[in-house]
């Protein structure tokens, strides 16, 4: 018993000193591991999109609640929408759509202030919400078409 207590402490003595020597022979090899990946750096563009998504987001959201009788939610979705409209943010609608700008900027004020939630407010709000979507859509269309190649320079000719 005895005998077979100590061939199996040799056996794993003689294990963790063969993973240590290995360990030990690719030290070299195990602080020089490669990785492939990609880094991603921010993009200018992808953030103003996401923020215009953000902002139409939120702005249907103000409907929403709007439409189920939540004035307080509808107003705080306001708040948050006009927190997304950064001074840069602003700038960089107004160099596409100076016009866009402004509306936007005088439509979260007034979606902050809506105290009701009576048929024609919410059909002044339903107007507002949409016509502001649509536009805010065709800014990020507008971007992303600058950022595409023309035809002139492809890298590939045939």
């Amino acid at each position: 018993m005895i005998q077979t207590f100590t061939l199996k402490a040799k056996f794993i003595v003689l294990l963790l000193g063969i993973c240590f020597s290995m360990t030990l022979f690719n030290i070299n090899n195990y602080y020089n591991i490669k990785l492939y990946g990609h880094q991603s750096t921010t993009n200018e563009t992808a953030t103003f999109v996401a923020t215009l998504d953000q902002m139409q987001v939120e702005l249907n959201l103000v409907l929403a609640n709007l439409a189920n009788n939540n004035i307080s939610l509808a107003q705080n979705h306001a708040s948050k929408a006009d927190s997304l409209l950064s001074p840069r943010i602003l700038v960089e609608i107004a160099e596409d759509n100076p016009r866009l700008a402004s509306d936007l900027r005088n439509a979260v004020i007034h979606l902050q202030n809506v105290s009701s939630s009576s048929e024609s407010q919410l059909k002044s709000v339903n107007e507002l919400v949409d016509n502001l979507n649509k536009r805010l859509e065709q800014d990020s269309i507008v971007r992303i078409a600058q950022l595409q190649p023309n035809s002139d320079t492809h890298m590939f000719r045939e």
